[in-house]
């Protein structure tokens, strides 16, 4: 029983360590410069010439009772996918973002 409940344990950290490193969807993956991001986006969700929003979440307060609300930091502007995980951004001037900020597809 031991030797069963300790591979279980295993397994589990496997699975957890291996999907930890994968990016979250919607999020940029890689900031090449301050120009430039590879995001988690599709083709079938993007094309190019699509524009982008980069979402921070922003809170006021102390921990635990703070107010929190999504903050548009960068826009950006499709111009390429990479592949069919993964597009890449030009940054417009004047974003501030980093890895692993939160994006969303901005529709006209």
């Amino acid at each position: 029983m031991k030797i069963l409940r300790g591979l279980l344990v295993l397994v589990i950290q496997i699975i957890v360590v291996g999907c930890s490193h994968a990016p979250k969807s919607d999020t940029v993956a890689m900031k090449i410069n301050d120009q430039e991001a590879h995001v988690a986006l599709s083709p079938a969700e993007v094309k190019p010439g699509d524009r982008i929003a980069f979402i921070a979440d922003t809170c006021a307060g102390r921990k635990g009772t703070s107010a929190c609300h999504n903050t548009k930091v960068a826009e950006g502007v499709v111009t390429a996918n990479l592949n069919d995980k993964y597009a890449a951004v030009r940054i417009l001037p004047g974003g501030n973002y980093q890895e692993g900020t939160r994006v969303e597809i901005e529709r006209s």
